[in-house]
């Protein structure tokens, strides 16, 4: 948890504008985070049935 709270007080300390760009990227990294587990799944699972 001590991650969280480093994030939230390095939050506190930037501008809105920055926290704008942050929140974008925060998504776009999630977006992309989801699409490599369920292609690494994909691949992993077509590997298995080949075995």
């Amino acid at each position: 948890m001590a991650i969280d709270a480093e994030i939230l007080q390095t939050l506190d300390q930037m501008p809105e504008s920055l926290k704008q760009e942050l929140l974008h990227y925060a998504k776009y990294l999630v977006e992309n985070y989801s699409k490599a587990i369920s292609q690494e799944s994909y691949i992993m699972a077509i590997h298995l049935t080949e075995c």
